[in-house]
């Protein structure tokens, strides 16, 4: 009979699943609160980063005036200005014996050195300025960090500098006379270059500050530490995401897909929830960052950068979530990848950053992010901000993030659907790489069963081991399997869990599978619901075929599966379960109810529709996972030991109710239970060892394979057995006696003599009242046959399976081998005990401390969560490492225009302006203006002098009339750090192709930072330390194992084998404080390998190895006492690890802000986890003594 077929619904379909997610979240509220406050932790972080940027922040507002600072040959000289370089060629010895002639700074004194070391030990020591050359037209200027501005634009004061101030740091190139010696070195490389003098043109360069209203300033480590933390600030948020999302499609995945759940429906109903999770941290991260990074921008702006960045980064998590199988892995993976591209996106603060490998990396969403924030930072600094209105002009590098984002979102969540599709589990179906590219696949028409020849199967080649069906059942065939095959790869062996199979199931009839335990019934099932496919050979289910993905859809339409496993989800009850199954199915909203209700009052369960799922019996939740196969009222009803665990009463009420549906329908089901299938099923079919053995109904097997009739008799203390038995063989010869005791007798007699039955028991009924009390015959049962079928020899071995236990071994599940029982056997002997009193409790420590090396050795989980502490410890080490070889490179600018001017072909852009030139000469300079043309620069010309109120461009030139050429006045805002010196080089390179040479002087501000270095590896070594508060979360990642002993009552057996308590701690102890010593030591060795130039005193040295030994004990000792009060539910070994390391963090914050060691001795005796940061505290107050390396 033909059905009406139901399609799903996408939006029914996410609103269901989106539903069972809200209603998983309340009713785990302890769950939510916890994850809450894991992602409110980080934007706590963040808060306490603004607050302590707030005390470095600076925002005035009131106007300063434009300054005439002099000319360049005019600066203060009360001091001798000294200039070293290194010699590399002799053209730039001939610049710099020039440059010390130069009249810009008369007096000045230049030396010669013969390499750059000892160049940067005078400029250290003797206050010597250098210069290195690259090339004859290029050069590096080199101040002293501290006497000179920073000329990164992101961390500086940016727009004000009050009259006459000494903290004005665009002005810091006036007065330190950078620009002087940079136009000596210029005017220098002008003559040698075209033999025409400059000097004089130079030397009267004015210097002007032009006027400002706003300043701003912000720390370089402030800056820094939010450009790398922003991308972030959904990490925890992700992190369990991937852990729910990768834990769920594990279990339930292809239960799923088998009941036709579209791959979106599942991805959309996770990422609706946690939108609402993004917008409330979106919003909290905006609050917190408005105060002091986005102080000048759009609120609207930032919150949905923030917005759109969760979503980037959700949909890459998503895609992660379908890459990886162990839900741990996944979420690991997320963190460590978005910490690697959060520190990618520091690399942005240079503002030479390719464009088009910053657009090619954008590709990952943190990457993207970055760019976004750290464009929005520089408009910031320039005391602008981004807003909606100007995303066409200076914001639109917040579109560009934007739309990079969007991309990626869709981008990854294509990657996603892609992998669910080609990517399967471990025996689970996939398409082909390129199945989208086949028309087939997105065709909408309707496919059309295969035709398939009606004559028997291989079955019917089984001869006397297959009863033929009924005429009236020809053409009935639902089901086809042809020489199916299944193999398995298991530890290098190939397990054949079905060889070669023949069957026909029959529509209208009930056939059950019979088998022992792994002759291949799971896995047959497995195959025609398409949970996994078969090897080789083929199966159609109604002439769709199951090796064809599109036909396979069409089965899934018409299929209702009973798995082995429980299907539910655990915080729903068992009426919301069916709900939302019953809308994954596709049925209607109008029957969903009556559908629902209709399954309740069938399965006898309206009196717990209402208890969770996860407090249900093992025979209630078997009861839902059959009322979830029966709804939608499947064609085909596939039940893997449906009555599996349930009462008497159930049993028989689930038969009633197969029976009475079964008709224009199919049922193949497993089972154990004999009688359940002598009752129920039409056929049976026994399976052995992957192979068809016999096919048949129950009197056709009975008779085939039976042992005829039991003859069972009561006899009396008198009876003669011997006597008996001849009674019987004379008139039954093959009778057999085959159980006896003093009460009653039992034979077999074969079908074969049913004749003589007559006879036999007219004889037996004259022995009555003498020998029998009484007796009685029975037929065969399915049992007899199951048994002489199999034989006694068989051996029990496990299906293979989807759901076997094999598939997928819980993650939390230790792993014990067989030498434990050996260690255990030497605990206490169960014959005549051989030792006693301390010899006992010696030898059962170390008995109990093998066991605990051995669980050690085979569990890999507990080694992963160490690995990754010690990472979390490493890598913060390794990137200050990075940071601080890289300093100076980061800090290293070219002073070229391209920093401040546009292009003539560029869009206007408020920062990026034009260069506004002033003629000041009464006459035409055609000849200037064309040297700046040359160097790509867009100019705007007014005629006369400069007005002082300007505050537009980003700098001016005056150019007037002088003795000899031109004499100019340079004007520099405060808003563009490098304004001076940038427009210094404009005017040299002008001057240099107005002479008509085609060459181009370039300079860079390289501060010199070398002599910062020691005081950089003192901050590493004393934050490398702090870092070591991370070792107090690694004892309750292994020390807790006794909570697992207790979970599998392993400490109650051995208790009742005598074994002393103390040796069960003590065994346990002698592993795990060696264990943490070596990890603590192996921590500091690191620390020490990342500094190898500090060197201990004697005395912190002490401190540090003491503290080590006595704290690693103490600690793991405390865990103990942990796991004993706290131990009876399930061991939370993160949830502890993360106690003891803020419990460490705690003291050394309240030291600093209490100053009083009262409150650190107070946690030290509650908390001993926190004692660690006492001892840190200890060797950070003992003096260390870092070798310098540098010179030698």
């Amino acid at each position: 009979m033909d059905r009406k077929l139901r399609e799903t619904s996408l939006f029914q379909q996410t609103m269901a699943l989106f539903w069972k997610n809200l209603l998983l979240k309340w009713r785990r509220k302890w769950h939510t609160i916890l994850e809450w406050l894991q992602n409110l932790a980080f934007v706590l972080v963040m808060l306490l980063i603004s607050v302590m940027g707030l005390s470095t922040f600076v925002q005035l507002e009131y106007n300063s005036p434009a300054e005439v600072l002099g000319r360049l040959d005019a600066v203060d000289r009360s001091n001798n200005f000294k200039v070293g370089y290194v010699y590399t060629s002799p053209t730039s010895r001939d610049i710099m014996e020039k440059v010390a002639k130069s009249i810009i700074i008369p007096g000045i004194k230049v030396q010669e050195y013969s390499d750059e070391g000892n160049l940067l030990d005078d400029m250290t020591n003797k206050a010597v300025v250098g210069v290195t050359f690259v090339d004859k037209f290029s050069y590096h200027i080199r101040y002293p960090i501290n006497n000179i501005a920073y000329p990164n634009d992101y961390f500086a004061f940016m727009g004000f500098c009050a009259p006459g101030s000494q903290a004005c740091y665009p002005t810091y190139y006036w007065s330190r006379q950078f620009l002087s010696l940079q136009a000596s070195i210029d005017s220098a490389i002008i003559e040698l270059t075209s033999n025409h003098s400059v000097w004089d043109n130079m030397a009267s360069v004015v210097t002007v500050r032009m006027k400002s209203t706003v300043a701003s300033f912000r720390q370089y480590f402030h800056i820094g530490t939010f450009i790398f933390l922003m991308p972030m600030c959904y990490v925890s948020l992700m992190y369990l995401l991937s852990l729910y999302i990768t834990r769920e499609r594990r279990e339930m995945r292809e239960l799923l897909k088998m009941m036709r759940l579209k791959d979106l429906a599942f991805w959309l109903s996770w990422g609706l929830l946690y939108l609402f999770y993004i917008l409330i941290l979106a919003n909290l991260m905006t609050l917190v960052t408005k105060a002091f990074v986005f102080v000048q921008s759009s609120y609207g702006i930032i919150m949905f950068l923030f917005v759109f960045y969760g979503i980037a980064l959700m949909s890459f998590t998503f895609m992660l979530s379908a890459l990886f199988r162990s839900p741990r892995a996944t979420a690991i993976a997320g963190f460590f990848i978005t910490l690697f591209l959060s520190a990618l996106g520091l690399v942005l603060l240079r503002k030479d950053f390719p464009q088009a490998l910053a657009v090619l990396l954008s590709i990952f969403p943190q990457f993207a992010f970055a760019v976004g924030l750290t464009e929005s930072v520089h408009m910031e600094s320039d005391l602008q901000g981004v807003y909606f209105s100007d995303m066409a002009g200076d914001s639109s590098h917040v579109l560009s993030s934007f739309i990079s984002l969007a991309l990626d979102s869709i981008f990854y969540m294509g990657l996603t659907l892609y992998f669910e599709k080609v990517l399967a589990d471990k025996h689970g179906l996939k398409y082909e790489p390129f199945f989208f590219m086949k028309s087939s696949y997105w065709s909408k028409k309707k496919l059309s069963p295969v035709l398939t020849q009606t004559e028997d199967s291989g079955e019917s080649s089984m001869g006397e081991f297959f009863e033929r069906v009924p005429i009236d059942l020809h053409g009935k065939e639902a089901i086809r399997i042809n020489k199916v095959m299944k193999k398995y790869c298991d530890q290098d062996k190939n397990i054949e869990a079905l060889r070669g199979l023949d069957l026909n199931i029959y529509e209208g009839q009930i056939t059950a599978l019979l088998g022992h335990s792994g002759a291949g019934k799971t896995t047959l099932l497995n195959i025609l619901s398409g949970l996994c496919p078969a090897s080789d050979g083929s199966a159609t289910v109604y002439s769709y075929k199951l090796s064809d993905m599109q036909h396979l859809e069409e089965i899934k339409k018409r299929t209702g599966f009973c798995p082995q496993s429980d299907v539910k989800f655990n915080p729903l009850t068992v009426k919301e379960n069916l709900t939302v199954f019953a809308k994954i199915k596709g049925i209607p909203r109008k029957q969903i109810k009556h559908k629902v209700q209709k399954v309740l009052s069938d399965l006898q369960m309206n009196d717990i529709e209402n208890v969770e799922a996860d407090n249900l019996s093992g025979g209630q939740r078997r009861k839902l996972t059959l009322g979830i196969a029966l709804l939608g009222d499947p064609q085909v009803l596939l039940l893997d030991e449906p009555t599996a665990g349930l009462d008497p009463c159930s049993r028989h009420h689930i038969w009633t109710i197969l029976k009475e549906n079964k008709a224009d329908r199919v049922t193949l089901f497993s089972t154990q239970f004999m009688d359940e299938a002598d009752i129920l099923a039409d056929r049976k079919a026994v399976i052995s060892n992957g192979r068809l053995k016999c096919v048949g109904s129950s009197l056709f097997l009975k008779r085939k394979w039976g042992i005829g009739y039991h003859l069972r008799m009561q006899v009396s203390p008198t009876c003669d057995v011997e006597l008996m038995t001849s009674i019987i063989k004379q008139h039954v010869p093959d009778a057999k006696l085959t159980a006896q005791n003093e009460e009653e007798l039992t034979y077999t007699l074969p079908f074969e003599n049913m004749d003589a039955f007559p006879d036999l028991f007219l004889h037996l009924d004259g022995q009555v009242g003498n020998s029998i009390v009484n007796y009685g015959v029975s037929m065969t049962t399915l049992d007899d046959v199951f048994l002489k079928l199999e034989g006694e020899g068989e051996i029990e071995k496990g299906d293979y399976g989807v759901f076997s236990p094999d598939s997928g071994a819980p993650e939390d599940k230790d792993c014990f081998s067989a030498g434990m029982e050996d260690s255990l056997l030497l605990m206490s002997d169960s014959g005549s005990a051989t030792l006693s009193g301390l010899s006992l409790w010696r030898q059962q420590v170390l008995a109990i401390a093998r066991v605990r090396l051995l669980k050690l050795k085979h569990d890999s989980k507990t080694f992963r969560s160490i690995l990754i502490l010690l990472a979390l410890f490493i890598i913060p080490i390794i990137m200050t490492t990075i940071v601080i070889k890289i300093f100076h490179k980061v800090i290293t600018w070219e002073l070229t225009p391209s920093l401040y001017f546009q292009h003539p072909e560029d869009r206007f852009h408020r920062y990026y302006t034009d260069l506004q030139i002033y003629n000041n000469t009464g006459s035409s300079i055609e000849d200037f203006l064309g040297a700046l043309k040359e160097q790509n620069i867009a100019v705007q010309v007014v005629n006369g002098e400069y007005d002082m109120e300007t505050t537009f461009y980003r700098g001016a030139i005056e150019v007037s009339q002088a003795t000899k050429g031109y004499g100019f006045t340079i004007v520099g805002n405060p808003k563009a750090q490098n304004a001076l010196p940038v427009l210094v080089n404009i005017i040299s390179n002008a001057l240099l192709m107005i002479f008509n040479s085609t060459e181009h002087i370039r300079v860079w501000n390289h501060p010199v930072t070398e002599y910062l270095v020691e005081d950089f590896e003192s901050v590493t070594f004393y934050s490398g330390f702090m870092l070591l508060l991370f070792a107090s979360g690694l004892a309750p990642h292994f020390a807790m194992s006794s909570i697992e002993d207790r979970r599998i009552k392993a400490r109650t057996q051995l208790r009742i084998s005598g074994i002393f308590p103390s040796a069960y701690w003590f065994g346990q102890a002698l592993v795990d404080v060696p264990l943490y010593w070596i990890l603590l030591f192996l921590m500091v060795a690191i620390l020490f390998s990342f500094n190898s130039q500090v060197i201990f005193s004697f005395v912190p040295a002490i401190i540090l190895i003491t503290g080590v030994i006595g704290y690693g004990a103490a600690v793991v000792l405390y865990v103990y006492v942990i796991s004993f009060v706290f131990g009876r539910g399930k061991s939370h070994h993160d949830g502890w690890s993360i106690f003891f390391v803020i419990s460490a963090f705690i003291p050394m914050i309240l030291l600093d802000v209490v100053s009083t060691y009262a409150v650190g001795i107070t946690f030290f005796l509650l908390l001993p986890a926190s004692t660690l940061s006492g001892i840190i505290r200890c060797i950070q107050s003992a003096p260390i003594i870092i070798m310098d390396f540098h010179s030698s």
